[in-house]
């Protein structure tokens, strides 16, 4: 919930700034509705694709269950503890003990781990 907080301030602080950039640049009203309708695109965009920029940043390929059957044993312990639904999984180039997970509710998430931390010895 936290984190939750951050964004909505990040997203709303940024809209302001948008908003106020419209005003100065076009002027009036009307800079202020063109603002409100770009921060809205945006804000609305950025819900909606953050987590494939994400995984596109990080060149992750998504991988099936035969691909990475240990993984998926993995992931599919833990949502079962959490009560989530098993999100889609990816994995990255990196040599590097990584993971992330990202999207926007539980039946929309993703999680990516890099090659290193695959290869990790035990």
């Amino acid at each position: 919930m936290k984190n939750q907080l951050r964004t909505a301030a990040l997203l709303a602080a940024l809209s302001g700034i948008l908003i106020t950039i419209s005003y100065w640049i076009i002027g009036g009203t009307t800079g202020v509705v063109i603002g409100i309708a770009l921060a809205a695109v945006t804000n609305l965009f950025s819900w909606y694709q953050s987590d494939k920029i994400a995984l596109a940043a990080y060149r992750a390929q998504p991988v099936s269950p035969p691909e990475a059957p240990g993984l998926y044993q993995m992931v599919q312990r833990l949502c079962d503890r959490a009560g989530l639904p098993i999100p889609k999984i990816y994995i990255f180039p990196s040599p590097a003990a990584n993971a992330f997970a990202t999207g926007r509710d539980p039946e929309h998430a993703a999680v990516a781990v890099s090659e290193g931390i695959l290869t990790k010895e035990k």
